[in-house]
């Protein structure tokens, strides 16, 4: 990979943290939950998981987008690891491109187990985002 990229997380049991230190392995970027530790600056894409199933996204989540703007990332993704996330993303992204900033793709649902403690990241989970991941890059290549 050749060009700056940052994923991001934003949790309430865990699971998203794990899934985005995954793809920060996988490509060597930096992870960080939101609000992130340091800003954001010149990112060609900032991948974006939230652990929430709230379908309203969270107050640090809007302020994260609303603080974007072009100086600070070019494109961004979504995925989440509830329905409810996907729509709160979709409202987020409706934020980011009111920035001028491009929304790669839909927001991506990633499979994890759901049991008595809480989801669980699966392998199958582990590929998916990976895919996922790929899928991204491979569009702002074109």
């Amino acid at each position: 990979m050749n060009f700056k990229m940052r994923v991001f997380f934003f949790k309430t049991e865990g699971v998203a943290e794990e899934l985005m230190e995954q793809l920060s392995r996988e490509y060597r970027v930096k992870a960080d939950q939101i609000p992130p530790a340091y800003p954001v600056e010149n990112e060609k894409l900032i991948l974006v998981c939230i652990d929430d199933g709230a379908a309203k996204p969270k107050k640090a989540l809007v302020d994260f987008c609303r603080n974007l703007d072009n100086a600070r990332c070019q494109n961004v993704a979504f995925s989440s690891t509830s329905k409810g996330g996907v729509e709160a993303a979709k409202e987020l992204s409706d934020i980011i491109r009111s920035n001028n900033i491009n929304v790669v793709d839909e927001p991506h649902l990633i499979p994890v187990k759901s049991g008595l403690f809480g989801s669980k990241v699966t392998d199958e989970s582990v590929s998916d985002v990976k895919i996922w991941a790929k899928h991204i890059i491979d569009i702002i290549h074109q």
